[in-house]
């Protein structure tokens, strides 16, 4: 079995998770990124939605936590 290959850390992509809709995303520049941020900010009036997000270093730790939620989700029994 080969060992998954750790991207390189490149520090114009970010890495999220969004909770609520359950999917990791993606935003490369750092332009789009606070743009991003700002949009959620004046969206997401209350702190607890907010928190709905996790951010990520990397797409590799991003993917682990991914499938790591995939995983809680199936032994759940949630068809998600």
């Amino acid at each position: 079995m080969r060992k998954e290959q750790e991207m390189p850390y490149l520090n114009n992509h970010f890495h999220i998770y969004d909770h609520q809709a359950d999917i990791p995303i993606q935003i490369v520049g750092k332009e789009n990124f606070i743009s991003w941020l700002n949009f959620q900010n004046t969206y997401c009036r209350d702190k607890d939605e907010f928190a709905r997000y996790t951010f990520f270093t990397t797409y590799n730790k991003l993917n682990e936590y991914a499938k790591l939620r995939t995983l809680q989700r199936e032994r759940k029994g949630e068809n998600k």
